[in-house]
């Protein structure tokens, strides 16, 4: 089975997290430098070694071989009395007490259509530089458009989850996301403008709502808290 180091990774900072420890506390533990923990924790490194793994389990309160376990797919450990929590099958980690998401999501659903747009977007501009042809740009837009279409599908679902969960979007993902967050409203056409706006108030970034259109996002995320619970 090849290695997961994201789901690692979304492991080690929910457990972190339920331990209360900061990424220097996790060293003083025996885990990995506190540089190392960000890498694994944000995915933005190489797969751990089998020494770091180790120290992963001791400064998290693992039972031994449990981040390698965990780096091949599987649930770790906690060591006896330790605070314990379990994936919920789709890509997040979640309380066992609450079973709430922790962190962002790790897959979003996408509809046949969107794929086949961006399919087709790929397609064109492939097309477009092998011929030299000028409607270069045209087809550069086309592919920025259907990914920021699923992009913003992503965003969406990470603000939701953490907004019904009451917990704070980590900043790695709020960087990767926040020009979505920024995006000009002026001039945009339904119904991309209520989902930039939807964001933004998930975010807590917007003012000036109407009453219908904050009841209607509340709304949208209770229906969307009853569907995850």
């Amino acid at each position: 089975m090849a290695n997961d180091s994201a789901r690692l990774g979304d492991y080690v900072a929910a457990r972190r997290r339920e331990l209360g420890l900061t990424r220097a506390q996790v060293q003083q533990a025996g885990g990995p430098s506190v540089s190392r923990l960000a890498t694994i924790e944000e995915n933005s490194g190489p797969d751990p070694s089998a020494p770091t793994l180790q120290k992963l389990d001791a400064g998290l309160q693992w039972q031994p071989g449990s981040a390698a376990r965990t780096l091949s797919g599987g649930i770790p450990r906690a060591l006896p009395d330790a605070p314990t929590y379990a994936s919920n099958g789709d890509g997040n980690v979640s309380d066992h007490t609450s079973g709430q998401p922790l962190i962002g999501v790790s897959q979003v659903s996408v509809a046949v259509e969107e794929l086949a747009g961006l399919l087709r977007a790929v397609n064109r501009l492939t097309d477009s530089y092998a011929a030299g042809s000028d409607d270069l740009g045209e087809s550069v837009r086309q592919v920025q458009s259907s990914t920021s279409s699923l992009a913003g599908r992503w965003a969406t679902e990470v603000l939701e989850r953490n907004r019904i969960s009451n917990t704070e979007v980590p900043a790695v993902l709020e960087l990767a996301f926040g020009h979505l967050l920024d995006a000009p409203t002026d001039g945009t056409a339904e119904p991309e403008l209520t989902e930039r706006l939807y964001r933004r108030w998930l975010s807590g970034r917007v003012a000036g709502l109407t009453e219908e259109q904050t009841e209607a996002f509340t709304q949208r995320l209770h229906r969307r808290a009853n569907h995850t619970g």
